[in-house]
């Protein structure tokens, strides 16, 4: 049962217990992901609150205790009483607590973020020897994405020798509070414990009934009714035989219930399976509902799946190597990333190398005005009808002054001030290398994982994250709207009256081909706008006229426009420092790349 458990204070509700049967226990399972970096103590924080073990916990693999640390996502339990505030408000009689303990190596970065895609909380243990280390701050990053509230746990308190023990705490906690500000978890709480005092297996932990305590506050609501009466949608992260027993496939239920007897489907493999057996921590339930950490035995089943998914026949799961998703770029990634970037795109338990496309709308000032929103999670879904901006990529963005890109940058806070971001949706054509199964709607984390950490320690390798929006076949591609404009400049040659004049330079070469741009509209604009490099003044007038025809082999060509544009009044032109320039946009995933002129909109008056 762990170490020490006889000494330690949990609560375990023997109140409930005594008034109810333990089978009639209402349990309300929440999921907790024990983050940071290698070493900080998660697997020994996890002992000892724990009451009930896994077959995968406590770092049992040979493995794991041939190299003494965690390799492979680790599960145990403890119980609470539901907070005092839920009285009468939710049918709950006691909480278990499923402690998800995360490796914290950085080469196992994939298993920390299948592990962090199926928490309700997040517990971070930094061991205060040391503060935030590396990958703290990855996991810092990781759980801005995916987790709603942050525990900071200030682990191996015991190791301080410092004559002044309370201030040596009291300054690091200060420290770390001025670097979680910068976060969007804004003032997390912050508990001191020492796991394992001394390093003495034996030894009860302090500061465990302080950090029950505040799960408890941060303890999210159960799931409505209509939440559990949805499609089933569990992901399996272990799976093996018990002879007499058939397979059985431990994971955690994202969404809707199972139930024994029930018939569920496993889309990788195609096949139905009927549900023989649930256990909840080796205790036999009839029933599993979202959220819940469970283990289920079917028969004439395949036990080499080591991650997968299980769903309801006929539910929202789709097998795909092209999709789209809506997407946010990490804040702590400094570089720019182009569109056809190889990258490691991370789906539930699936990692698979993927070449991504970027492609855009931007907000205008109404809709600034009403409040649409350019995050991920609640942006307009992608459409085929809706034309989108392509992007060349997905800009770097110089930080603040005093702000740093990246968490452990030389100089900086150890999280950075935040840069604003543009008002705009960000769309992702991901095409993977391996077809990938998951459900819509799904969470993804784009990496660079290739990134060599021996070198670039400080790097972080986390480059966007998003949503599953649209499953697509490749041969759908070319309907997308992605938009591309392109500006090609060209010089006033002579002016022939007030109306034409010759030009040059439109094209590259002389001699060049004409034709793709005769009957073109070209504009007559003004200088470049200070604010919007590349864009014309707005405040100005544009004047557009057409590519009426070549004028010799040169590559020169005749203007002409509808008014008098080249008339001077009182010795003066009339549109001084103006150029000439076609604009057109190519939809850069149609195979014909016609070029395409927009009407302009109302021009001001000159």
């Amino acid at each position: 049962r762990g170490r020490g458990v006889g000494a330690r204070p949990l609560c375990v509700c023997t109140a409930m217990a005594d008034a109810k049967d333990e089978k009639d226990l209402r349990v309300y399972n929440v999921n907790v992901g024990v983050l940071g970096h290698v070493d900080s103590g998660k697997t020994s924080l996890s002992r000892a609150l724990s009451t009930q073990s896994s077959t995968a916990c406590f770092d049992k693999s040979p493995q794991s205790q041939e190299r003494g640390i965690t390799l492979d996502l680790g599960f145990s339990a403890f119980y609470l009483e539901p907070p005092a505030d839920w009285q009468g408000k939710h049918d709950v009689d006691r909480v278990q607590y499923t402690l998800v303990d995360c490796p914290g190596h950085a080469s196992l970065i994939k298993t920390i973020i299948g592990g962090a895609q199926i928490i309700d909380m997040m517990v971070l243990v930094i061991d205060v020897t040391k503060g935030i280390q590396t990958q703290t701050a990855e996991c810092i990053v990781i759980g801005e994405m995916l987790a709603t509230s942050l525990i900071v746990v200030l682990n191996k308190c015991d190791m301080i020798q410092d004559a002044d023990k309370a201030k040596y705490l009291e300054k690091m906690e200060k420290k770390l509070k001025a670097a979680f500000a910068a976060t969007k978890f804004k003032a997390p709480l912050f508990v001191r414990t020492s796991a394992a005092p001394g390093a003495n297996a034996k030894a009860p932990a302090v500061g465990l009934p302080e950090l029950q305590k505040a799960l408890q506050a941060h303890t999210p609501t159960p799931p409505s009714r209509e939440e559990e009466e949805k499609n089933l949608l569990m992901y399996i992260d272990h799976c093996f035989n018990i002879e007499g027993q058939g397979t059985v496939l431990t994971g955690t239920i994202l969404a809707g219930r199972m139930s024994v007897g029930q018939t569920v489907h496993f889309p990788v493999q195609l096949i139905d399976r009927k549900v023989k057996s649930i256990q909840m921590f080796r205790k036999p339930v009839k029933a599993a509902r979202k959220g819940d950490r469970m283990g289920f035995s079917v028969s004439k089943f395949d036990s080499s799946l080591e991650r997968g998914l299980v769903c309801a026949p006929g539910g929202n799961v789709k097998t795909y190597t092209t999709g789209i998703a809506r997407v946010e770029k990490v804040r702590y990634y400094k570089a720019a990333i182009p569109s056809n970037s190889k990258l490691h795109v991370t789906v539930g338990h699936a990692t698979v190398m993927a070449t991504v496309r970027f492609f855009c709308t931007t907000l205008t000032k109404d809709d600034e005005a009403r409040g649409v929103p350019t995050n991920a999670k609640d942006a307009a879904p992608f459409s085929f009808d809706t034309g989108y901006e392509w992007m060349d990529e997905i800009e770097a963005e110089a930080p603040k002054a005093g702000g740093h890109a990246d968490p452990n940058a030389k100089g900086a806070t150890a999280v950075p001030v935040p840069v604003p971001k543009k008002k705009r949706v960000i769309y992702a054509l991901i095409a993977f290398e391996q077809p990938l199964t998951t459900p819509l709607g799904a969470t993804l984390i784009a990496s660079k994982l290739d990134t060599d950490i021996t070198v670039h320690a400080n790097v972080c390798r986390l480059c966007f994250h998003g949503f599953m929006d649209t499953a697509m076949k490749p041969e759908d591609i070319p309907k997308i709207k992605a938009m591309k404009e392109k500006v090609k400049p060209a010089t006033i040659d002579r002016i022939l009256d007030d109306y034409s004049c010759i030009a040059k330079n439109l094209v590259q070469a002389k001699g060049g081909d004409l034709t793709p741009f005769i009957g073109m509209k070209i504009n007559f604009e003004p200088p470049e706008d200070p604010a919007a490099p590349g864009r014309p003044n707005p405040a100005k007038p544009i004047v557009q006229g057409t590519v009426d025809s070549a004028f010799g082999k040169s590559g020169k060509f005749k203007v002409m426009f509808k008014e008098p544009v080249f008339r001077k009044t009182n010795g003066q032109v009339t549109y001084p420092k103006y150029k000439l320039a076609v604009r057109f946009v190519r939809n850069h995933f149609e195979k014909s790349k016609a070029m395409l002129q927009v009407p302009l909109p109302p021009q001001p008056a000159l």
